[in-house]
């Protein structure tokens, strides 16, 4: 019997005959060009095509997408009905499971409802789905406004700014643009946005889009002048601000007198950058603040602005009156008394300046600046020692214990540190000798101590701080506390952290309801490697109210305590290299199995401690997107353009610094940690944690952080894997946004070479030998010529491609010793100007 199919009866359809055509017409094709040509493929394929079926699933169908608009409105209106809204969309789902806003609105639900890993999966599932896409490429043209609004909205829940601005961007333009009026509070957020992420073209776009649909308001007026400021368009910034005040002239009331003092001296600051040197502008400036005087109700920025400007014009005479005024006000402010000096002519003249701050000093006896600042400026050491001699004599009289601190500053002045230190020693002896009163005696070797910890004479600061102890027990009974809490100090900086944690908790003990005692004992401990202690300590001043912890460790997260965190990240991080010390001089397989164990649980808390300062970073430039707005809608300008100044440096603040060291230190043992436990991985991290422990240690609630051990980074197991994947977006930040003068050379020069970029090395290079040749004193760097033949090593090994492993790992080796000694500066200043004393 024949299996073929018998031809139907009757004429044959159109649609098949087509379809028929089509094929042999491709046959055709291919089997003429099979021998000429050969078939290339498509690098990125579309892996979902622009079928009718794929089509009709993402649109769904009119019933579907009502659904979706019910859950949408319940999604805006009401919070505690997200579950309602959640069964619209999955009753889409389970008849259309492509539907693409049914997708895209339950992924965002799921966010609201504290389900990100389930919210995550449904979002990327409904971006592989969308008809005509690739690996590589979304197709958009086919998704319509609401579907990039929604998008644009889970992405704005998971504070991805980048992603929620590109699909809102798509939404707009989709919606119609500007040109569409009820898309301006769509527009209001990408201006937001745009700011958040310093856009600064495309944020004075959509200022000028807005204002046009809401020129009613002053903030949208100063928005716009903020924008065209940012893409340095300052004239005409100053001509939008001033079109507002003509327009407003006479309608401001009372509530609106400190907006607009805001904006006019707002105003005033761009004339005054506008004018420069210029003579005539700047006197467009003076006549700018003499005619709204009364406005303006920041009388100190009004001033000031008086007196730079009467500097710059040249007329000294009318500058010094204001300084006057000003040192009248706060006489505490050592800028106004060094301006004073400037404006009167006398800047080099030290008989004068004496002259000045003795008559200065009659007027405000309380004043610092007038007592400080001839000890600046007198060159003759006989007249040096008896000024300072009257200068410290009164805060000895008056029993003042920060009166080494006072004098620190004169340290930083490399020609005449030596002599200071060394009048300080003999005034402080010759005061000792003819001294009776215990109590001067005792205040008098208390800044002894001091200026020998300074100079690393450990020994005899002790020496000195323990027969202030004694005569303090003789006239207080022992109630000083700054004499222990110093020699704790001087004990830490001997190593001895367990005895200088004993004496911190006797310190304690005197006033537990004290918290700078308690912080400090707490620090203490953690030096000392004694977390537990610590966390207990430190868990008497949180809340520890919640359910999942028994100590303040997530008050202390949640409060950005950014010190404990650093100190607590540290902490294990010693603990770890201590562990995997006694992990490689073990015998015994039980007791490298035991010390392993710890030594992983060290290492993964280290990582997760420090990687929690980076999360908090990060929130506070996330916080900025909310002030955007404030600041616009409260007037205060200012204020926002030093916010922005202020994020955009905010990676190079000391903490983060701090953090970037601690976690560039522990790359360094992940190879000798690799070749110590090779043998052991695959049993090393079976590990159960128990609940008890769990609560120990925990830093969030278990629905936020499942991995509380930080479990996750037993994956990574080579160096180059945790610098790419833990240091390198920290690095990065820092080094974008740090300036030549304070860069760390040594840690970026070894993190740039493990991260194989060549052209930045060479630079790196290059703007550390400019460094080196311009130092004039230790604020500015401190370095050692020698690093940079071995930075020069490095690069020839990496430039010819030379297979020196072990060379270049003895080059590093000796970079981190000497970025060791370099990363204290101050320790390094001392020890260069130091070299007469026995250390």
């Amino acid at each position: 019997m024949s299996h073929r199919r018998k031809v139907p009866a009757g004429a044959i359809p159109a649609k098949l005959k087509a379809a028929l055509a089509a094929k042999k017409a491709a046959n055709g094709s291919t089997s003429s060009t099979s021998s000429e040509t050969t078939t290339i493929t498509n690098s990125d394929p579309i892996i979902y095509p622009m079928t009718t079926t794929n089509i009709n699933n993402f649109q769904g169908a009119p019933k579907e997408n009502q659904n979706v608009s019910q859950a949408v409105n319940i999604f805006n209106s009401n919070s505690k009905q997200y579950k309602k809204a959640l069964k619209f969309v999955d009753t889409n789902l389970k008849k259309n499971g492509l539907h693409f806003n049914s997708l895209v609105v339950k992924a965002l639900l799921l966010v609201k409802l504290e389900q990100p890993l389930d919210a995550k999966a449904c979002m990327d599932k409904a971006l592989s789905k969308v008809p005509g896409s690739t690996k590589k490429k979304i197709n958009f043209n086919i998704i319509t406004a609401m579907g990039c609004h929604l998008v644009s909205s889970y992405y704005k829940e998971i504070d991805d700014y980048e992603e929620n601005y590109v699909w809102l961007q798509r939404a707009y333009e989709a919606g119609g643009g500007f040109q569409n009026q009820t898309q301006l509070p769509m527009l209001n957020q990408l201006c937001l946005l745009a700011a958040q992420l310093r856009k600064y073209p495309e944020l004075l776009e959509y200022r000028q889009n807005y204002l046009h649909g809401k020129a009613g308001y002053r903030a949208n007026w100063s928005g716009l002048a903020v924008a065209l400021d940012l893409n340095n368009k300052k004239g005409e910034a100053v001509a939008k601000l001033t079109q507002f005040e003509e327009a407003a002239a006479g309608k401001l009331g009372e509530k609106e007198a400190y907006e607009h003092s805001e904006c006019t001296m707002y105003k005033n600051d761009l004339l005054f950058k506008m004018a420069k040197m210029d003579h005539k502008l700047l006197r467009e400036v003076l006549k700018h603040l003499f005619e709204n005087e009364n406005v303006i109700e920041d009388k100190l920025s009004y001033w000031e602005r008086i007196a730079e400007v009467y500097v710059k014009l040249g007329d000294f005479e009318e500058a010094s009156k204001i300084f006057r005024k000003l040192i009248k006000k706060n006489p505490d402010n050592f800028k106004y008394f060094k301006m004073l000096e400037l404006t009167l002519g006398i800047k080099n003249d030290v008989i004068k300046k004496t002259k000045m701050y003795s008559n200065l000093l009659t007027m405000y006896p309380s004043s610092e600046p007038c007592r400080f600042m001839p000890l600046t400026f007198i060159e003759e050491e006989s007249k040096l020692k008896e000024y300072l001699f009257f200068y410290l004599d009164l805060y000895w009289s008056k029993g003042v214990l920060a009166t080494f601190q006072l004098l620190k500053p004169l340290f930083k002045n490399i020609k005449k540190t030596q002599i200071f230190q060394q009048l300080l020693e003999e005034i402080c002896f010759k005061k000792l000798e003819k001294n009776e009163d215990k109590k001067i005696e005792s205040i008098v070797i208390y800044l002894l101590s001091n200026l020998y910890l300074f100079q690393r004479r450990y020994n005899k600061s002790l020496e000195m701080i323990e027969k202030c102890i004694e005569l303090d027990k003789s006239i207080n009974d022992n109630k000083t506390l700054e004499f222990e809490l110093f020699k704790a100090r001087i004990l830490k900086h001997m190593d001895k952290l367990g005895d200088a944690c004993c004496i911190m908790e006797t310190v304690r003990d005197k006033d537990l309801s004290d918290r700078f005692l308690n912080n400090k004992a707490v620090k203490y401990n953690l030096r000392n490697n004694d977390i537990d202690e610590a966390v207990d300590l430190i868990s008497m001043f949180t809340k520890n109210d919640t359910s999942f912890a028994d100590n303040g460790i997530p008050d202390l997260h949640s409060l950005q305590c950014n010190w404990f965190i650093v100190e607590q990240a540290e902490s294990y991080r010693r603990l770890y290299e201590t562990s995997l010390s006694e992990f490689i001089k073990s015998e015994t397989h039980s007791d490298k199995m035991t010390i392993g164990k710890k030594m992983i649980e060290y290492r993964n808390l280290s990582i997760k401690r420090f990687e929690a300062v980076l999360n908090i970073y990060k929130i506070y430039k996330d916080d900025q997107y909310d002030f955007n707005s404030y600041c616009l809608r409260r007037g205060t300008v200012r204020q926002l353009l030093d916010l922005v100044k202020w994020v955009d440096k905010i990676h190079t603040l000391p903490i983060y610094k701090r953090t970037l060291n601690g976690l560039f230190e522990l790359s360094l043992t992940f190879n000798k940690f690799n070749e110590a436990t090779k043998e052991f991985q695959s049993k090393l991290f079976l590990v159960n944690h128990k609940p008890n422990d769990i609560e120990k240690i925990i830093s969030y609630s278990p629905e936020a952080d499942a991995d509380p051990f930080g479990d996750k980074y037993n994956s990574i197991s080579t160096e180059s894997d945790f610098i790419n994947k833990i240091v390198k977006k920290a690095f990065d930040n820092y080094s974008v946004e740090i300036s030549k003068k304070k860069r760390d050379y040594i840690l970026s020069f070894i993190l740039e070479y493990k991260l194989n970029n060549l052209q930045l090395l060479k630079n790196l290079v290059k703007d550390y030998r400019d460094m080196i040749s311009n130092i004039n004193c230790y604020d500015d760097l401190v370095f050692n010529p020698t690093t940079v033949k071995l930075m020069e090593s490095l690069i020839e090994i990496l430039e010819k491609k030379k297979d020196e492993e072990d060379r270049s790992k003895d080059i590093i080796d000796s970079l981190t010793k000497q970025y060791v000694i370099e990363d204290n500066i101050m320790s390094h200043y001392q020890n260069k100007l130091l070299i007469d004393y026995s250390l």
